[in-house]
């Protein structure tokens, strides 16, 4: 399964004495989300447990170039990387 898949929200749940969070479910996931950012049958992303989700993309090691394969994350001589065949 990817990492991070669009999904549904099936199921939206109050939490008692909780003023600002709510619970919703998704797949078999009870995920706390703030209170009124997300609706019932809403889709959203979902990412999996234990997923890293880096910040800015030159954080990451690895990424794929437009004919899928991985390319290594070396910076350049100046000290910058070339993002533009992503």
């Amino acid at each position: 399964m990817p990492l991070a898949t669009i999904q549904q929200i099936n199921k939206l749940s109050l939490i008692p004495n909780a003023d600002q969070i709510v619970v919703v479910n998704i797949l078999e996931w009870q995920v706390v989300v703030r209170k009124d950012e997300f609706k019932e049958g809403q889709k959203c992303v979902f990412i999996e447990l234990d997923s890293i989700v880096l910040d800015r993309p030159e954080d990451d090691i690895w990424y794929c170039d437009r004919d899928y394969k991985y390319v290594s994350n070396q910076a350049s001589e100046g000290g910058e990387y070339d993002f533009s065949r992503i």
